[in-house]
């Protein structure tokens, strides 16, 4: 009988504290310092990642936003895509940004962004 005091209380100390919330295997956090790397190809596998936990993670949706405003046109074209995805949830920093890209030099760009726009808009 003495056990089970114990076991409850080790049960509730566990339960202080929720896991991170993840994307693609690892720590959102992890895929926003990933937007930070000089190589390209890792920020846009962040973007990707963000993308997949921005519905439920706000810090992922801030992620997509700073992706919008990278040098790499693959970046900001797979940040569009993913705010294409979130539709009305798309942050409000984010619709400027989605503007500008909507006249990108990359033509994927400026199509995602202009769908992205739509769909935040109330369009399919």
């Amino acid at each position: 009988m003495r056990c089970v005091p114990v076991v409850v209380v080790f049960l509730l100390v566990g339960c202080g504290q929720a896991p991170p919330e993840t994307a693609h295997g690892k720590a959102v956090s992890y895929w926003l310092d990933e937007l930070k790397s000089s190589d390209a190809r890792a920020r846009k596998k962040a973007v990707q990642a963000l993308g997949s936990a921005a519905g439920t993670v706000p810090e992922a949706r801030a992620g997509l936003v700073t992706g919008l405003q990278d040098a790499d046109a693959d970046v900001r074209y797979e940040a569009c895509l993913a705010l294409v995805q979130l539709g009305k949830n798309t942050p409000a920093e984010a619709l400027p940004l989605l503007e500008k890209a909507a006249s990108d030099s990359d033509p994927r760009v400026k199509t995602a962004a202009a769908k992205a726009l739509e769909r935040v808009r109330g369009g399919s």
